[in-house]
């Protein structure tokens, strides 16, 4: 078996401390501090739409790549289910099928992300979803070795 390829070690450029409301935060901290994980649950019609924006949004590919995993799902909220007509039976439905995006971004970009979704993704009824916003600890790309905002 002939040998893998490595590939170069990538360093990201950042400062050797910052100052955050007045505490000193190390080198090895920076690098992850400000990213974001974004979770969105939308309505499944609605994700080629979403996907389209997201892809050709300028705001949001800016400096790093904007990647998406989409996942199918079922859940109920107030919505409590629906109801389907099979064989011309109806039938409640315990759950309802929709789709989860799951994005990884800088601090810089959630708030247009987030607005995008919403003016995507929005429709004024029940059921069109939530939109979570969680912070990160760290993010390793696997390929590289790469961690923080490098391996966005």
């Amino acid at each position: 078996m002939p040998p893998r390829k490595r590939f170069p070690t990538v360093t990201c450029m950042v400062p050797a401390a910052i100052s955050i409301d007045g505490a000193t935060v190390e080198n090895s901290k920076i690098h992850w501090l400000f990213m974001k994980k974004i979770e969105a649950i939308i309505r499944p019609h609605k994700q080629d739409a979403l996907l389209q924006a997201l892809a050709q949004s300028d705001a949001l590919t800016e400096g790093s790549a904007l990647g998406v995993t989409v996942l199918d799902t079922v859940g109920f909220g107030r919505q409590k289910g629906h109801s389907e007509v099979y064989r011309g039976v109806e039938q409640e439905m315990g759950v309802v099928p929709k789709r989860m995006l799951i994005m990884y971004v800088n601090d810089e970009q959630v708030n247009s992300v987030v607005k995008l979704i919403t003016d995507i993704a929005q429709t004024g009824q029940m059921g069109d979803g939530k939109i979570a916003v969680l912070p990160m600890d760290n993010l390793t790309r696997i390929r590289t070795g790469e961690e923080g905002q490098c391996a966005l």
